[in-house]
C-alpha cells in the first residue's frame, strides 16, 4: 500500500473517533447533574471537629475558630440562649435538629463571621446539610445581634475628648523622645 492511502486511512479513523468524542460530550452536556452534600455523606453533628474542639477548648484554638477565648464565648453563650431557642427536647416527638446544642449554633454563627470559608466548609465542620445550615445562620444572626446588644461589654465605647488629650501627655512624660503623638 502507498503511504498516501495509510495517511487516508488514518486521517479518516481520527475523523470518526474525534466526532464520537463530540457527540458523547454534547450527550454529556445535556445530561443535567446536581450535586450537593448530603446528610449521608457529613458526619454526625455529635462528633464534628467543632464538638471536639468545643469539648476539648483549647484556648488558642478556640480564639483561631471564633475570635474568642472560652471565657468570653461562655458569657456570649448566656446572654444567647436567652434570643435563640432550640424547639426540640430529649424525649419529644419529632425529628431532632442537627445542631441539638445552642454552643454549636453560637460557634457556627461567629466561624461563618470569622473565616471566609465556603457554606460547603461550614457545612462539614459542623455536620449540617446546607439548607438546615442557612436556616440556622438566618435565625442564628439575628439572636445574636439582641444578645450583642444586650451584653454592656459589647458595645463600641469612643474615649472622650479630655482622655485623648491626657493620653499624649503621659506618652511623652514617659518617653521624652516620643513627639507627635495624636
Amino acid at each position: 500500500m502507498k503511504v498516501s492511502t495509510l495517511l487516508g486511512v488514518r486521517k479518516a479513523v481520527y475523523k470518526r473517533r474525534y466526532r464520537k468524542i463530540l457527540l458523547l460530550h454534547l450527550l454529556r452536556c445535556t445530561i443535567k447533574e446536581r450535586n450537593y452534600l448530603t446528610v449521608a455523606s457529613l458526619c454526625d453533628p455529635t462528633n464534628s471537629a467543632w464538638q471536639r474542639l468545643y469539648n476539648e477548648g483549647h484556648p488558642g484554638s478556640f480564639v483561631a475558630a471564633v475570635s474568642l477565648p472560652p471565657a468570653s464565648f461562655k458569657v456570649l453563650l448566656a446572654e444567647f440562649s436567652k434570643f435563640y431557642k432550640l424547639k426540640w427536647r430529649p424525649r419529644r416527638q419529632g425529628r431532632p435538629p442537627k445542631l441539638r446544642f445552642l454552643h454549636a449554633v453560637l460557634g457556627c454563627v461567629l466561624h461563618f463571621y470569622k473565616s471566609a470559608v465556603e457554606m460547603k466548609t461550614l457545612c462539614e465542620i459542623f455536620g449540617v446539610p446546607p439548607d438546615t445550615l442557612s436556616n440556622i445562620l438566618a435565625t442564628a444572626e439575628v439572636a445574636l445581634e439582641l444578645a450583642l446588644n444586650a451584653l454592656p461589654d459589647a458595645s463600641i465605647r469612643y474615649l472622650t475628648k479630655n482622655t485623648q488629650l491626657e493620653w499624649p501627655k503621659a506618652v511623652q512624660a514617659h518617653e521624652p523622645l516620643v513627639s507627635g503623638v495624636w
